[in-house]
């Protein structure tokens, strides 16, 4: 079975409308090997303490999946919303494909689905409000992929680039954003998928979500539960996701660009930070800094600022040469 199959057996199972013929199939998979079963336990894991969390206002360490509470999402007429309000429509590219999908729910016959096709070709990030009332803010030269309308089982969305999810919560229809090598899962909840040239990171801001490589269904169950402030990464060499901790909140800077801030943050972390906030490439030649923390807070930060600013505190000299900027 497909990993699509599955998922959408357990929601049915969860939602009691599983036939016999089904409930053999699932009780089946599951008894193939222990990563079903912790696959499944997890999902059931996550999908009752929603509803234990629903009155809770805020996410925090135990309680963090609110997100997966069972609230019908209100569905909005799309629009753009530009991130600053000089940015106009002419931000977006805005097309549609028609593409057939069979869905087995309901019926045998093939239903045909429209896909809208949204690119940024601002100079910053653009917000978008998907069917479901979900905003995304897509980065710059990123482009989503979504259908006209999300179907009954499930909000697919298909990601190139960069974006940050502020997905509306909906505890019948997962949130899926897929990506070349992996996907990840959610029903309500904050976070990033950054697809860079030798990794894809996804950093969550609030609640949980289920990242996994999308290769096969085996990979599937071999995905990892990320909770707040935890970074799962995709190493293309190594085809293998590994999770750490969020030493920063500068990774989601890049959304808006008002402020980024370090707080004894260990050097290698800051020249990241930097990397990502203002998309450039940076090599230390300095091997003093690399035992070094940084402290910092810039309002409407420049590039230019930081550098002054590390020049100053390290008696370093930044330069920049051929595109890249280079410490020493």
């Amino acid at each position: 079975m497909t990993q699509e199959e599955i998922d959408n057996l357990i929601i049915k199972h969860i939602l009691k409308e599983t036939s016999s013929e089904e409930d053999k199939i699932l009780q089946n998979w599951l008894s193939m090997n222990a990563d079903n079963k912790k696959y499944f336990d997890d999902f059931m894991l996550i999908w009752n303490e929603s509803e234990d969390s629903a009155s809770h206002e805020t996410f925090n360490a135990i309680d963090e999946n609110k997100a997966w509470e069972n609230v019908k999402p209100t569905v909005a007429s799309r629009k753009i919303t530009p991130w600053w309000a000089y940015a106009s429509a002419a931000a977006i590219v805005l097309g549609t494909v028609i593409t057939f999908l069979l869905l087995r729910k309901n019926t045998s016959e093939p239903v045909q689905i429209a896909w809208n096709h949204v690119t940024n070709h601002e100079d910053h990030p653009i917000n978008y409000s998907l069917p479901d009332s979900s905003i995304v803010t897509i980065a710059v030269d990123s482009k989503i992929q979504f259908p006209e309308n999300f179907n009954q089982i499930a909000r697919e969305i298909r990601l190139e680039g960069k974006a940050f999810f502020d997905v509306t919560k909906d505890s019948q229809r997962p949130f899926v954003v897929h990506t070349q090598n992996i996907n990840v899962k959610v029903l309500g909840t904050q976070f990033s998928v950054d697809i860079e040239k030798n990794k894809t990171q996804v950093a969550v801001q609030e609640g949980k979500v289920w990242m996994y490589k999308n290769k096969s269904m085996e990979d599937s169950v071999k995905g990892i539960l990320l909770t707040k402030n935890n970074i799962g990464e995709y190493s293309n060499s190594s085809k293998s996701i590994s999770e750490h901790k969020m030493l920063t909140n500068n990774i989601f800077a890049w959304k808006s660009g008002n402020i980024i801030s370090f707080a004894n943050t260990p050097m290698p972390e800051v020249i990241a930070d930097i990397e990502d906030i203002f998309d450039v490439k940076i090599v230390n030649e300095s091997a003093k800094l690399n035992s070094k923390t940084f402290n910092g807070k810039f309002h409407d930060p420049t590039i230019q600022k930081v550098f002054n600013s590390l020049e100053s505190t390290y008696n370093v000299k930044v330069t920049l040469k051929d595109s890249v900027y280079y410490i020493h």
